[in-house]
């Protein structure tokens, strides 16, 4: 073989060694990000930096009796009505960070409105007569009922693979309960004695006032990518009592209106 023969093979030789050394690294990489990637399945730990998430669903309703006090001719007269709150649809949406492992915290806003009319009943004192009570009943009209809820999570992420995310979430949330409150009764009056009245509508006025209460629930996700996904959520919100009393617009009274309560949906997912 020639001396350029042999350089050529030389050559060659060695292009081929870099080539499939450069393969050899590749697939070393390839294995070690696979094993890492194994390894950080098995063990659970949580990667991501945080999350965002955006979700419709539903929230429980509650149905109770409203009791109300005026002063009418000098008079109390008490009313009551049966109300229903919830039900209506539910906007969501939250975001955290990843603080320590699988430790992170993170903030949540919910938002939801009804509206219903009602039948009231009440007890109408006699203009003429003291301590003469009177029965009457009457439209409430159209009352609404609002909750604006901020839920501070601490969350546990537990990874169960890298598509598959399911978090354990507790905390406390604010419930700003806004409502109508019966302020008044626009009244006709019967012939005198006056022993016969009728309501011919009712006054109203929002009211609101802010109730703590501890929350639990889950989120579970599902990514089809590497950052987007899809998931549901589910959290039970427990007031102390149950019930946030929004006062009256002059103070006088005030009305148990139930909050809170089991909130669940769904939406989209992402994580960076």
């Amino acid at each position: 073989m020639t001396h350029k023969g042999k350089a050529a093979c030389l050559v060659v030789v060695g292009a081929a060694w870099l080539a499939g050394s450069d393969v050899l690294a590749q697939t070393q990489t390839q294995a070690q990000t696979q094993d890492q990637t194994q390894t950080q399945t098995q063990t659970g730990a949580w990667q991501d930096r945080g999350f965002i998430e955006v979700n419709v669903g539903v929230t429980q309703s509650h149905s109770y009796t409203e009791t109300s006090t005026l002063l009418i001719y000098g008079e109390a007269s008490h009313i009551t009505m049966p109300r229903t709150t919830g039900s209506g649809p539910l906007i969501d949406a939250a975001g955290g960070v990843r603080v320590w492992r699988n430790l992170g915290v993170g903030v949540g806003y919910s938002y939801f409105r009804s509206s219903e009319t009602t039948t009231l009943t009440a007890q109408v004192p006699n203009p003429a007569v003291f301590d003469s009570l009177r029965s009457a009943t009457g439209s409430s009209g159209e009352l609404s009922h609002a909750e604006s809820d901020i839920h501070v999570q601490f969350l546990w992420m537990f990874p169960l693979s890298e598509k598959v995310h399911v978090a354990a979430i507790l905390g406390p949330s604010f419930l700003i309960v806004s409502q109508d409150i019966i302020t008044g009764l626009n009244l006709v009056e019967g012939d005198p004695p006056f022993s016969t009245v009728a309501i011919s509508s009712a006054q109203t006025q929002k009211q609101s006032k802010t109730g703590v209460a501890l929350t639990i629930g889950t989120d579970v996700s599902y990514f089809i990518s590497p950052r987007w996904g899809v998931g549901g959520f589910l959290r039970y919100s427990r007031l102390n009592g149950g019930v946030v009393d929004i006062p009256s617009p002059d103070g006088s009274y005030t009305v148990a209106v139930p909050a809170g309560g089991v909130q669940g949906g769904g939406g989209v997912r992402y994580r960076f």
